[in-house]
């Protein structure tokens, strides 16, 4: 008991120690910035992660040990990549995907680390391609939008994991055809067969 006490204090007091002694940075073997530790009080801090070429590649807020708040990872550029929602390590909220240049290519909710909700695609000129809707990190529907003239969207369910229900729709939302598709194999079935 008396060991296990005394080995509680020393590691107590190194995670105190190493908490409260300010901003930290941390080099590679080639002394090329690896990580740096910023603290916000005395409960939060940030890492920032650098490359070989001291280019930072990613950023996370932490509150008591956790994950917690917006995560980013970064274009060589600096410009952001992805921003992620965090709540006690899990990804959690609207996760919002870039190029380079800074236009959002997509979306994504998460719930308790898993896709939960919508996930949406944009094309470069920021038109919408493809949502999919997710239920615990399983898609649900998947609908997308064509530029062919006469079709407006085709939507896809799964009816069970072999297999899925397509909707395709003209410019006016009317269903134009409605086909089942076994996964798997390559038989189609018209709605009217």
């Amino acid at each position: 008991m008396r060991k296990a006490f005394v080995f509680y204090i020393i590691i107590s007091f190194q995670l105190s120690c190493d908490s409260n002694q300010g901003n930290k940075m941390m080099f590679d073997a080639e002394s090329n910035l690896y990580y740096t530790k910023t603290i916000i009080n005395d409960s939060s801090y940030q890492f920032t992660f650098y490359d070989t070429d001291n280019i930072k590649t990613h950023q996370t807020n932490y509150v008591n040990h956790k994950m917690n708040g917006d995560a980013y990872e970064y274009f060589a550029n600096d410009a952001i990549k992805v921003k992620m929602p965090y709540i006690n390590n899990n990804a959690d909220g609207k996760a919002i995907f870039y190029d380079s240049l800074g236009n959002i290519t997509s979306t994504a909710q998460f719930k308790n680390d898993q896709l939960h909700g919508m996930q949406i695609e944009f094309d470069k000129n920021g038109d919408t391609i493809q949502v999919i809707e997710n239920l615990e990190d399983r898609i649900i529907s998947r609908t997308e939008y064509c530029k062919e003239p006469n079709i407006k969207a085709s939507t896809v369910y799964n009816i069970s994991k072999d297999v899925q229900k397509v909707i395709c729709y003209n410019r006016m939302g009317e269903i134009t055809d409605t086909r089942y598709i076994e996964l798997g194999s390559k038989k189609t079935t018209n709605k009217n067969e």
